[in-house]
């Protein structure tokens, strides 16, 4: 007999006297302490298992293309969209979350990742750039969906609500017979500071071309007047604009048509 088996002999006895007059509900918790004591064993034998890593469910979210917030969901509600050019990137979008009292953060412990449930790859793609960021590609005109979610080992903790996505398409500004009003895509695009389009006519008509921010604010005119009919052709002045996505909208003759350009700082 060694001296572990003497030593656990010797507490066995013990306890058995301790225990004599107790409930038996309490025999079991004393007799695994008085083991643990008499062996020599430290607190930690006695210390409950660790705790799972704890789950995040934050009130909102904050998307920003280059710094600039572009979404926002808060308890629920989403305020912005996506809008992409057919075939080009959006650039850079990164990903921060709201807590209750709308303070933003991203999580830091590696047992969180980004997922998200993609829009439909007919219209747009995602890609992941770094462990809070992300890009879209325009691919052809439509409107799809997006939502983020932040990933907790093999489930979800939270899942945004729905984010649109529309991705915007060229349109041919050349004459035909039987025209209408038609605008093209901005050049080059994404732009700093300048860029050009071209719209066509069917007949003479006041034009309205102004520039409005993702959430349909206008920012500013950028053609106004009266023009003939067929192709024409406008330079934009962007300088001064913070970077984001932006609508050109063309109103004439009591049509509208719709491009949107990429503004980089």
């Amino acid at each position: 007999m060694n001296r572990y088996q003497a030593k656990l002999g010797r507490v066995l006895r013990q306890h058995a006297g301790m225990v004599r007059n107790r409930p038996p509900e309490s025999a079991a918790p004393s007799l695994l302490r008085s083991l643990a004591l008499g062996l020599g064993l430290t607190s930690a034998f006695l210390a409950a298992p660790p705790a799972r890593a704890q789950h995040l469910s934050p009130d909102g979210m904050v998307l920003r293309l280059q710094n600039t917030a572009v979404v926002t969901v808060w308890q629920g509600v989403v305020n912005g969209k996506f809008d992409l050019p057919a075939t080009v990137s959006s650039g850079r979008i990164d990903v921060s979350f709201l807590d209750e009292n709308g303070v933003e953060f991203t999580p830091t412990d590696p047992i969180y990742s980004l997922r998200w449930n993609a829009p439909n790859p007919v219209i747009a793609t995602i890609s992941q750039l770094d462990d809070w960021a992300f890009h879209l590609t325009g691919v052809n005109p439509g409107v799809s969906t997006l939502q983020i979610k932040i990933w907790h080992a093999d489930h979800a903790d939270w899942t945004s609500a729905v984010i649109p996505v529309r991705t915007v398409g060229t349109t041919s500004v050349e004459p035909r017979r039987g025209a209408t009003l038609a605008l093209s895509a901005p050049m080059p695009n994404p732009a700093r500071n300048r860029a050009s389009v071209r719209f066509s006519l069917p007949s003479e008509a006041g034009v309205d071309l102004s520039l409005y921010d993702p959430s349909g604010r206008f920012v500013r005119a950028l053609a106004r007047g009266g023009f003939d009919s067929g192709v024409h052709h406008v330079d934009l002045d962007l300088s001064g604009l913070a970077g984001g996505i932006y609508y050109l909208q063309l109103s004439a003759g009591g049509e509208r048509r719709a491009e949107s350009v990429l503004i980089l700082e």
